[in-house]
């Protein structure tokens, strides 16, 4: 969301916002797993003191992203080592020998 929208949907002026608030504002916006919504936000905004506890969502919702980086990641390895399994299946020793290579750093002699 930009600022210009926020400041519409929060009903503030530019001024109203500073620009690192309107960081933190967007960061928790886009990262917290209990923001489901623009108006989740805003409404957080609204209340008295509101910058104060998106601030305090920061570390969640930096925390949850980088869990979500690592689900992300180990989804990334489990289908490459399904495509390595399905290799082996059809007689593709090779691919799956440089999926090892890459991924577990299992050194294989050439044949």
């Amino acid at each position: 969301m930009s600022k210009d929208e926020f400041v519409e949907l929060a009903g503030i002026k530019w001024d109203d916002i500073s620009e690192e608030d309107y960081e933190i504002v967007e960061y928790v916006y886009a990262r917290h797993p209990a923001i489901n919504s623009k108006q989740d936000i805003v409404n957080l905004w609204k209340l008295p003191n509101g910058i104060m506890i998106i601030r305090d969502m920061v570390e969640t919702a930096t925390l949850y992203e980088k869990i979500e980086q690592n689900y992300y990641s180990a989804m990334n390895k489990a289908n490459k080592a399904r495509q390595a399994m399905e290799d082996i299946k059809l007689g593709r020793i090779q691919y799956a020998k440089e999926y090892l290579n890459e991924y577990w750093k299992e050194e294989f002699p050439e044949e």
